[in-house]
């Protein structure tokens, strides 16, 4: 099953590409979520959290305030 994250990824980079090119910017955006995604960030936060504290930006970017 797709994250939220992943879901994002496919929506505005698309799909991973069959074959991997080095120069490609979809090839590096899937580069960097699999690095990202290896790192554990994503169990920070659970899905619900982030639905309720992420904000759009409106240029397809996300903000995720800081705690306080």
């Amino acid at each position: 099953m797709a994250t939220k994250v992943e879901e994002a990824m496919k929506g505005y980079w698309g799909e991973r590409c069959s074959d991997h090119e080095g120069t490609c910017p979809t090839c590096q955006a899937w580069v960097e979520y699999d690095a990202l995604a290896a790192s554990g960030f994503g169990r920070l936060f659970n899905a619900q959290e982030l639905k309720e504290i992420a904000v759009p930006m409106g240029d397809g970017t996300w903000l995720i305030p800081r705690k306080k």
